[in-house]
């Protein structure tokens, strides 16, 4: 029954996933498991290794906090994401600077 639900994870959209995981936390892992390595990228090439996984996880915990609000009309999270990490960036800077 397990690998069943599993299959349907990643199957599933990820607005599917992110309204699900308001109820079933562990859900949102999928969410992670799609996009952490594109988001991890993304902050590597504007921060650096240093802070590039720090911006990562701090990206996914507002995302976590914040997927009640999600707008189920997107079914692709990534651009939801590239904004949460592209504020936790400027964050960086700011305090940098």
């Amino acid at each position: 029954m397990a690998l069943d639900t599993q299959t349907a994870d990643t199957q599933a959209s990820d607005a599917d996933l992110i309204a699900r995981s308001v109820a079933e936390p562990e859900l949102f892992t999928a969410v992670f498991d799609r996009h952490s390595a594109e988001i991890l990228r993304y902050a590597y090439a504007r921060l650096g290794p240093e802070l590039a996984e720090d911006v990562t996880a701090e990206t996914f915990l507002a995302a976590f906090s914040g997927r009640a609000r999600y707008d189920g009309a997107w079914s692709d999270a990534r651009p939801w994401l590239f904004g949460i990490a592209v504020r936790q960036i400027r964050r960086h800077r700011r305090v940098e600077a």
